[in-house]
């Protein structure tokens, strides 16, 4: 998620920068045996977190899963009991591709219409896990450790895509990216491989260090964030910045003074 104003505000000691550094997608994960590539599209999405689509066998995730066997179990909805970044991206995604289902908002915390809440993504990732029946969100990390399912999320091409690193920096690739690199998700990106649930991470940095020994260390641990470093992300469940935007990056950190 973007550096929102308030937390720019509490950086006390001078000029902020912000600094793209990796792509994180939200992975829908899910408990439910016998059925191994759940695909879900916008409208369906949200109709489960609003609350309104009730059981796994409902009409409309049928209609996203065309010939799979879907149970009558009852969805058991697990979101984060704490406020996050997290949770604003996903309502973010919701409020952006389904607003007239998906009515209750984004943001760090909002008034859940169901389910139960967890502490963290672990927490959402453990409830899921101990719960047949349940769904929740999660950095993809959390999801891949826990081994649940991991649902495809329908895009705007049309294409169910899962939240591979490859599928989050293609989204990434149609974020617009203002002077400031305060890039805001993309929830609606084109492209057939696009992962929509996708958001870019940051650091923050004061651009004039006030110990030079110090600033140097941070500087080169930036630089090397955003060069070689971006080679690790897609083992970490993350996924690297697109090119465009890795330079911009690069040009951010150089411009730092240590």
């Amino acid at each position: 998620m973007s550096p929102t104003e308030e937390q720019s505000a509490v950086a006390k000691g001078g000029q902020v920068a912000t600094i793209p550094w990796s792509g994180g997608g939200i992975a829908v994960e899910y408990n439910l045996s016998g059925v191994s590539d759940l695909k879900l599209s916008p409208a369906t999405l949200a109709g489960i977190f609003a609350g309104k689509i009730k059981t796994w066998s409902d009409p409309a995730i049928k209609n996203d899963n065309a010939g799979a066997t879907l149970p009558s179990t009852g969805i058991q909805v697990v979101h984060r009991s704490d406020g996050s970044g997290t949770t604003a991206a996903f309502t973010g995604y919701l409020a952006a591709v389904a607003p007239t289902v998906w009515t209750a908002g984004a943001a760090k915390d909002v008034p859940w219409p169901t389910g139960q809440g967890a502490k963290g993504s672990d927490g959402v990732s453990a409830a899921v896990k101990q719960t047949a029946g349940a769904v929740g969100y999660a950095e993809v990390s959390f999801a891949k450790g826990s081994q649940l399912g991991i649902a495809s999320i329908k895009n705007a091409s049309g294409a169910f895509v899962q939240p591979d690193s490859k599928n989050v920096t293609a989204a990434l690739a149609e974020a617009q990216i203002p002077p400031d690199l305060k890039i805001k998700p993309n929830y609606k990106a084109t492209g057939a491989d696009a992962y929509p649930i996708a958001t870019p991470t940051f650091a923050l940095a004061f651009t004039k260090q006030k110990d030079p020994a110090k600033g140097k260390l941070l500087k080169d641990f930036l630089s090397y964030a955003v060069g070689p470093g971006q080679s690790a992300a897609a083992g970490l469940y993350y996924a690297p910045l697109p090119t465009d935007l890795q330079t911009k990056a690069k040009a951010a950190v150089d411009a730092i003074q240590a």
